[in-house]
């Protein structure tokens, strides 16, 4: 496991600077030895197919990416239940990847669905229900709904401060 938190965190640093195919490599080594160790449900091994994904959104991979998201989401679930910010997270950034497809409808419904479970779990004046918002008021922007768009960037404003 200590193999595994290296490489998970090499992975971190790698990602930070956009070496996305040596970040692949390391997130990769984390999930085969956090597997040997049986600990595939776990919420540390949810965190690297979340980080993962991640990558492969960033690099235009969006099947790739989903397929991570999905992993991550259902262990999150199972793992920290349906009232996590975890799981919110997971949530906003599938929002991420239906949102780099034009999905917008489908965006939206999944960034509604972790505004409300971030508004639970982290109260409506934290930073990541902020983003939240201001991923809702990008999407709303981009369908030339500017005006509800405008309340969600004002509003997204007020809480960061």
């Amino acid at each position: 496991e200590t193999l595994g938190n290296l490489a998970f965190w090499l992975g971190r640093v790698l990602d930070n600077e956009a070496q996305y195919e040596k970040v692949q490599k390391c997130y990769q080594k984390t999930l085969d030895i956090r597997e040997k160790g049986l600990c595939k449900d776990r919420p540390d091994y949810a965190q690297t197919l979340h980080n993962m994904a991640n990558v492969h959104n960033n690099q235009g991979q969006y099947d790739e990416a989903m397929k991570c998201y999905q992993q991550a989401f259902d262990i999150r679930e199972k793992a920290l239940g349906k009232d996590h910010r975890d799981y919110a997270q997971t949530l906003n950034n599938m929002a991420n990847v239906h949102y780099n497809q034009a999905n917008y409808d489908d965006a939206l419904k999944l960034y509604q669905k972790a505004l409300e479970i971030q508004g639970h779990a982290l109260g409506k004046d934290h930073p990541l229900y902020a983003q939240t918002l201001h991923n809702i008021a990008i999407v709303h922007d981009g369908q030339g709904q500017y005006e509800t768009a405008l309340q969600l960037y004002q509003q997204a404003l007020e809480i960061r401060g």
